[in-house]
């Protein structure tokens, strides 16, 4: 079915809200990320995914919340060098690294989910209970980032191991899987299963049902 709807889009014109601006391999000195320029298939497949990311989302609410995304070959961050997307907040800027595995879309929603979340009033009361929900204390030091399912795991809250580091990031990763149809199966069955995990995906789905078309 994905691969269908990459063809589909393949037919349409590549158009986006006037109020977004696109660049390929531009770098943050200020904010120490480097970017390097994406090849041209690899823009071709970031304008398909970018299409199914802007069609989620209410149109104000793009445009209130996102200023660019910038596309990148490869993406560092400091000395983060494993990063596959990053933002700046006070900029509404994300950004995406397209090579690799095909994660476009998780990637753009993955980052548009803190800059949602950040500007939020809801913030501090979806961390009070989301600590409550999780069985392990976040910690940022945590240096595992598989994507295993882990039944122990999910069973203290987490949906996988990157989860664990922070409240944002547990909030991005089930925000994510909820908003890619082709993950959100693994979430839903997760949740069915596990309270900890059901009690974060219906705020996610609360904090989300006035943004989304």
């Amino acid at each position: 079915m994905r691969t269908i709807i990459a063809i589909l889009l393949l037919l349409l014109p590549f158009t986006t809200n006037a109020a977004i601006k696109i660049q390929y391999g531009a770098g943050d000195y200020n904010n120490n990320i480097t970017c390097t320029k994406p090849s041209v298939s690899q823009t071709q497949r970031f304008k398909n995914e970018f299409k199914l990311f802007l069609k989620t989302y209410k149109g104000p609410v793009i445009a209130a919340n996102l200023n660019k995304v910038v596309v990148c070959k490869k993406l560092t961050r400091g000395s983060f060098d494993w990063y596959r997307g990053t933002y700046v907040l006070s900029q509404r800027t994300i950004y995406v690294e397209v090579d690799g595995a095909d994660d476009t879309e998780y990637l753009l929603h993955h980052e548009f989910s803190s800059l949602l979340l950040l500007k939020s009033d809801k913030k501090s009361q979806l961390k009070d209970k989301w600590s409550v929900w999780s069985k392990q204390n976040y910690n940022i030091e945590h240096k595992k980032r598989g994507w295993a399912t882990k039944n122990n795991l999910q069973k203290d809250g987490f949906l996988y191991e990157y989860n664990k580091v922070s409240f944002e990031n547990d909030f991005n990763v089930i925000a994510s899987f909820y908003l890619c149809p082709y993950l959100k199966y693994k979430l839903d069955k997760a949740s069915k299963k596990y309270w900890r995990i059901q009690k974060k995906y219906n705020e996610v789905r609360n904090f989300y049902r006035p943004l989304l078309r």
